[in-house]
């Protein structure tokens, strides 16, 4: 009988000892499994961080080769490139923003205000009776003047006749401190007359780019 039991414990044993490096083996690869996941995730977020930095650079590079400086005359101007808007109501005839200003090549500083320019094309005097163009900083309202406006008659649309199309220039004085604002904002909607737009990324970049280069 004792040689009996001892049989059986030791089959228990032996049992036992066989069934749990099973359990272990599929514990171990489940945590493998799970660390390649973990370190796969890990090479794709630092790949995405990685091409974003990538792309940041890429529009800083744009922006600042959009901002340009020439000197005449003891006078320091500096402007963006004309950069083109799509419209989202109102005028949809083509639009563009400059950024643009001037000061004496000696003065130390950043000027006191920038001049916003908007031009349309073929708008046929949508804008003469504008007074003042509304920007949308991050959710904050702010209402500039136009300082002047301009306009060059075009040829008629097509025919003996027709009406006849003009070009428009509106110029916006904007205070330092709104372009500081513009400049480091996440988003910029413009609203003059019926007309709204939007800044993308890259002009909000040419905004930040223009502020660097006017100086403290």
């Amino acid at each position: 009988m004792r040689w009996g039991v001892l049989l059986l414990v030791g089959w228990v044993v032996a049992v036992g000892h066989g069934a749990e490096p099973t359990e272990i083996d599929r514990l171990r690869a489940e945590n493998s499994a799970l660390r390649k996941r973990v370190t796969a995730l890990e090479a794709e977020l630092a790949g995405s961080r990685k091409s974003a930095a990538s792309l940041a650079a890429a529009v800083a590079d744009r922006a600042a080769s959009a901002v340009h400086e020439a000197r005449d005359g003891g006078v320091r101007h500096l402007r963006t490139d004309a950069m083109p808007v799509r419209t989202d109501s109102g005028v949809r005839n083509r639009h563009w923003v400059t950024l643009r200003a001037e000061r004496a090549a000696d003065a130390a500083g950043a000027p006191s205000s920038v001049e916003l320019v908007l031009d349309a094309a073929s708008s046929d005097g949508a804008y003469r009776t504008a007074a003042t163009l509304q920007l949308s900083i991050d959710g904050e309202i702010t209402k500039l003047p136009v300082a002047s406006y301009s306009a060059r008659g075009l040829g008629p649309t097509r025919g003996a006749g027709a009406p006849r199309q003009r070009d428009e220039k509106l110029i916006v004085s904007v205070p330092l401190a709104t372009l500081d604002r513009l400049a480091q904002a996440r988003t910029v909607t413009t609203e003059i007359g019926t007309t709204t737009f939007r800044f993308t990324p890259e002009q909000l970049a040419a905004a930040r780019a223009f502020r660097a280069r006017l100086g403290d």
